[in-house]
């Protein structure tokens, strides 16, 4: 909605848009949690939800952030997934008890799972982003389930799996992500069209251009035996724009008396 909402996660939280696109308001590394936003003089007031009768059910159902745990051999119970957030967690070896059901309660974030049996009936609005899945079973009916970034490694699945409305975006997913293994409905997962070998080719290629143009970027790399394609970016990223200009002039004039030869 044109608004800047880089790093936010708004949390059982109730935003009205339309006041803050008028507003233009801005949010940077906030986390809100179980309260109200409400839009006041073009400023934005946090306005705690006061319900003192029922403070020993909200204080129950307060969502808990885990940070850098470690779980092993470990059997996750639905009492122990509602309302977490695992931030950096590992979970080695373990499986889910029966009927565990998932929803928006709980999010997954840059945490690893090896070698486990992710067994749900349900999960419903999770996120697992930037995720590890190495020697993992999935089984369950996953709607609206984000894994963006996330990596799999080795990953199977249980017959009647179904996977509705989900994002993959920046993963591996279309390597293991069947539609003769599992039901997949509404999800596009997309495959890298270039390969890997022939991008590095290019990379090497253009390293070696500015490699001969450029005696402070050889002075810099006289120690590295292989470039890879953060160095190029990295180079190309700080030059100024007359710098960059020069650039593509001398690598457009390289690659014309290549053909022409």
């Amino acid at each position: 909605m044109e608004n800047n909402m880089q790093g936010v996660s708004v949390i059982g939280s109730k935003v009205n848009l339309n006041e803050l696109v008028e507003k233009q308001n801005r949010f940077e590394d906030i986390l809100i949690q179980e309260e109200m936003l409400e839009v006041q003089h073009g400023n934005v007031a946090v306005l705690e939800e006061k319900k003192e009768d029922d403070q020993e059910m909200k204080e129950e159902n307060e969502r808990q952030i885990i940070k850098n745990e470690i779980y092993s051999s470990q059997e996750l119970s639905q009492d122990f997934l509602n309302n977490k957030l695992f931030y950096k967690c590992h979970f080695v070896d373990c499986s889910v008890s029966d009927n565990v059901k998932l929803n928006a309660t709980t999010d997954f974030k840059e945490c690893t799972f090896l070698n486990n049996d992710l067994h749900f009936d349900d999960v419903d609005k999770t996120s697992f982003d930037d995720y590890i899945f190495e020697k993992v079973s999935l089984k369950g009916n996953f709607i609206h389930v984000s894994f963006a970034g996330s990596k799999f490694s080795n990953v199977s699945f249980i017959r009647n799996s179904t996977f509705i409305a989900c994002l993959f975006d920046h993963t591996n997913a279309i390597e293991y992500f069947d539609n003769n293994l599992i039901k997949l409905s509404n999800i596009e997962l997309v495959k890298k069209s270039n390969d890997n070998a022939e991008i590095m080719k290019k990379v090497n290629e253009l390293y070696e251009i500015l490699k001969s143009e450029d005696k402070v970027l050889q002075q810099e790399l006289i120690a590295k035996t292989k470039v890879d394609e953060e160095d190029v970016l990295d180079y190309i990223l700080h030059l100024d724009d007359m710098e960059y200009l020069k650039l593509i002039a001398k690598t457009s004039n390289r690659v014309v008396e290549e053909k022409m030869v």
